[in-house]
């Protein structure tokens, strides 16, 4: 197995045999977003969960949890994690990686491909279309654990982000007090991130079931989906 998937395997045993993985809380960034737990976090949407496992497609995402990334067991990202919403050839996983350790990350890495990856050498075993970050957990866990059952909280309901992501809320400025090479990327999100509304909704438990379909070469994916809706 190529080195950058060397530890895909051991993360994949240790979720098999320490969760229970039939039913999976994902919390997202929207503003239905609330504190579940044994969740899985999308972006910074981690500080609503017990930190466990961390999603994210771009490198930006860690901006604002650096605090937290002592606690995060798992880290899951692209062999190429997007900066300023583009994957680029001279920003890898082991970028990312480097960011992490500044912040005392001991947990483990799994690293996936998305359609944009820039590698010459496609793994389909780790491949994932992803149109949002979202997608990627509900395919990992129907791929490798057969999942079926999702919850999802502060996904699908409008453009904005719940409050606890405003800037005026959240430690963004971490990374300027880390190191000045990452300024550039954090003044590119900060101008992005302050462009969003920030409100708070509070979910209900109806919530919408929805269906959702990921087709690929390698497989067809249809799980069902709670929407957890205001």
């Amino acid at each position: 197995m190529e080195e950058i998937f060397k530890e895909n395997e051991v993360v994949i045993n240790e979720i098999k045999n320490n969760y229970n993985i039939d039913e999976i809380n994902i919390i997202c960034k929207g503003p239905t977003a609330k504190y579940i737990e044994k969740s899985i976090g999308i972006n910074q949407a981690i500080i609503f969960t017990d930190c466990d496992f961390l999603f994210l497609n771009d490198f930006e995402s860690l901006f604002g949890i650096e605090h937290l990334l002592y606690k995060v067991k798992y880290v899951f990202c692209p062999d190429f994690p997007h900066v300023k919403c583009h994957p680029d050839i001279n920003f890898s996983y082991l970028n990312l990686i480097d960011y992490l350790n500044n912040f005392n990350f001991n947990g483990k890495i799994f690293i996936y491909q998305i359609q944009k990856t820039l590698s010459k050498n496609i793994n389909t075993k780790y491949k994932f279309e992803s149109h949002t970050t979202t997608d990627i957990p509900i395919q990992f866990f129907k791929r490798f654990f057969y999942t079926n059952k999702f919850n999802l909280y502060g996904f699908k309901n409008g453009s904005g982000y719940h409050d606890s992501f405003n800037p005026n809320n959240m430690n963004y400025d971490t990374v300027l007090k880390f190191n000045e090479k990452y300024k550039n990327y954090y003044n590119f999100y900060l101008k992005n991130i302050s462009n969003k509304n920030f409100i708070i909704k509070e979910p209900n438990n109806i919530g919408i079931k929805d269906k959702i379909f990921y087709k690929d070469k390698n497989d067809t994916i249809l799980v069902d989906i709670h929407i957890i809706k205001f």
